[in-house]
């Protein structure tokens, strides 16, 4: 919604690099968005965020305290785990949560175990999955709004590419170890991919 002061967690990735681009610059919303290292937080502020938390070397709960010390109206969660939780517990009332990803859980042995899933029923906080799939009704218009988006400029998508077939597992495991920027590709001839 517009206005909205938003979180997202996983702000350099494919998902992330667009839903901050389309929060900020479609639906006006305030973005501070969550990355790994300061490569990454300087990209995302050149992509939608307005702030950046550094989760490699910053304390997550004290910046968020800093950054929003009014709450939160929008998690839009791409990592799940410790991130989710302490969103969930600076939520404002009747704030929404989105759940796309859970990529801190992908490796875990043990399944984390959220401690304060009531801060849902204090704050009359609606958490909604996401799955991209479920939504193909809408797919042909949802491609022509993305379309126009980045024709008109609002939406910049960016593509971290590995060259080479070969390379497809290394490209997997950069989603795993966090090493994209933008969306993960490989490149069958080493040529990169052209936005028409």
């Amino acid at each position: 919604r517009k206005g909205d002061r938003m979180v997202l967690s996983g702000a350099a990735g494919g998902v992330g690099s667009m839903v901050s681009q389309m929060a900020s610059n479609i639906m006006d919303c305030d973005v501070v968005g969550m990355a790994g290292g300061p490569e990454k937080c300087a990209f995302i502020l050149q992509h939608g965020c307005s702030r950046a938390i550094d989760y490699k070397s910053e304390n997550i709960e004290q910046r968020l305290d800093e950054l929003l010390p009014d709450g939160i109206d929008l998690y839009f969660d791409n990592v799940g785990g410790e991130t989710l939780e302490a969103c969930l517990e600076r939520l404002r009332l009747h704030s929404r949560v989105i759940l796309c990803g859970s990529i801190s859980e992908y490796t875990r042995k043990d399944p984390f175990a959220l401690s304060n899933y009531t801060r849902l029923r204090a704050t009359e906080t609606r958490m909604q999955g996401f799955f991209v799939y479920n939504h193909l009704q809408n797919w042909e218009k949802v491609m022509d709004d993305l379309a126009g988006w980045i024709h008109d400029g609002r939406l910049k998508p960016v593509q971290d590419i590995e060259d080479g077939f070969q390379n497809m597992p290394r490209a997997l495991a950069n989603l795993y170890y966090g090493r994209n920027v933008g969306v993960q590709c490989c490149s069958v001839r080493g040529e990169p991919l052209e936005w028409k």
